[in-house]
């Protein structure tokens, strides 16, 4: 056994036995990479525009949690090209802490859908909120080529 794979073992063992053992909390502490390969972002109430979705609720109702969504320009669309979301300046802020460290959206997914009740009206709106992937821009896009460029560089 090389000293790597002792170490490897023994880490896995502290993690074992800190997970098991804790009584109230627990804290995990790492040393994050610099760059990750891919981010998602969960989009919440102030992440997306909620006078949008007046008008949308039979739309937004035919969603199903894990439908793929299209992501273009501040908007996010079904399958048809509808759009049925719309970026608050909160959501675009998200989305541009990572574009502007080199990551582009490649998917985003319906999370879930909920009720919204604006003050003051006696009707429901129906609300999508989507989970948008991002992926480094300079990184390939299959596991395979990903495994082969981290191996170069």
């Amino acid at each position: 056994m090389c000293l790597y794979e002792l170490f490897r073992v023994n880490d896995m063992r502290a993690y074992y036995v800190g997970l098991t053992r804790a009584r109230r909390n627990l804290f995990l502490v790492t040393n994050p990479p610099v760059q990750y390969s891919s981010i998602s972002i969960a989009l919440n109430m102030h992440d997306v525009k909620l006078d949008f979705f007046k008008g949308l609720k039979d739309i937004v109702l035919r969603l199903r949690s894990g439908d793929s969504l299209q992501y273009h320009e501040g908007y996010l669309s079904n399958e048809q090209g509808i759009n049925i979301a719309a970026l608050s300046a909160s959501g675009k802020e998200k989305l541009k802490v990572w574009t502007v460290k080199g990551y582009e959206v490649t998917s985003a997914k319906v999370s879930y859908t909920l009720a919204w009740r604006p003050r003051g009206y006696d009707k429901d709106y129906a609300v999508c909120l989507a989970n948008i992937v991002l992926r480094r821009c300079d990184l390939p896009a299959s596991p395979f080529l990903l495994k082969k460029w981290c191996c170069e560089h």
